[in-house]
């Protein structure tokens, strides 16, 4: 494998610098992800050529995007799988490839943090809500033995709305543990994987079908601005025009008023 593309595929890598205990830690969280670029004028059927891992057991494709000039792909590979992988795509004469090493310890003991908080919060509610039951209980005995009914039957309302509220509490909570718990299974899932995202660029010295589309657009420009220019010696002078006889008229308008309060103000001062 050529010294240069290593060169490549070192500076791609990230990894963490503990040590110790600690680095053993995040090692057991680590996931890689590979990214391979590609160039070529056979866009086609390099894209045949990749997509043809798909009915592979060990390859789960997440994304995939096809269109005239690109392909992308992102797929994940079992483990002890990914270096058949990597050799496979590296017999296609990646224009670039990089290797991400990163850890997701921090968020799945994020995860398990929020988790532990929630279990606390839930059993403070079910001790809660047994207590409360407890209460009521005794209360409503008590009631029903001096039969007070206006009592009894307060302490049923407040017993009822209690349990309902701490019942929902209780609901709300167990949604939220079985989400997180949902987010740390997928997080732990990519420990087993290798992601790789894969991306084909077509090209061509020569691309006709853009130069096409390119003469097309640079026609309809052509055409809008000669629509632009007929427009405004056409519609908008006799816009223009129609505002100054509208001017005139305003004017002239004007003028006639003038003359009529001078007469007006002569006749008054020869009376």
């Amino acid at each position: 494998y050529p010294s240069s593309q290593e060169a490549r595929l070192q500076k791609g890598i990230i990894m963490p610098t503990p040590s110790g205990e600690v680095q053993e830690e995040a090692e057991r969280y680590e996931v890689e992800e590979y990214s391979f670029f590609y160039e070529t004028m056979h866009k086609e059927k390099l894209c045949d050529d990749i997509l043809s891992l798909k009915p592979r057991e060990e390859v789960i494709f997440e994304n995939t995007n096809l269109s005239d000039y690109r392909c992308y792909f992102k797929f994940l590979v079992k483990k002890d799988k990914a270096g058949e992988i990597v050799k496979f795509l590296r017999s296609l004469n990646p224009r670039d490839e990089y290797l991400n090493v990163y850890s997701i310890e921090s968020s799945v003991k994020n995860i398990e943090s929020r988790i532990k908080i929630l279990e606390d919060k839930l059993a403070q509610v079910e001790k809660t809500l047994r207590d409360a039951q407890s209460s009521y209980e005794s209360l409503m005995l008590l009631a029903t033995r001096k039969e007070d009914v206006e009592s009894l039957t307060k302490l049923i309302d407040l017993k009822l709305n209690t349990i309902n509220k701490l019942t929902q509490e209780k609901i709300n909570i167990l949604t939220q543990i079985k989400q997180l718990e949902e987010q740390k299974e997928k997080q732990l899932q990519r420990l087993d994987y290798t992601v790789f995202s894969v991306s084909v660029s077509k090209y061509l010295f020569f691309d006709w079908k853009m130069i096409k589309q390119e003469w097309r657009a640079e026609i309809r420009n052509l055409v809008d601005t000669f629509d632009s220019v007929l427009r405004g010696v056409t519609i908008k002078l006799l816009s223009y025009l129609i505002r100054i006889l509208q001017g005139l008229i305003y004017l002239f308008m004007a003028v006639i008023l003038l003359k009529l309060v001078i007469k007006g103000i002569k006749k008054v001062w020869n009376f």
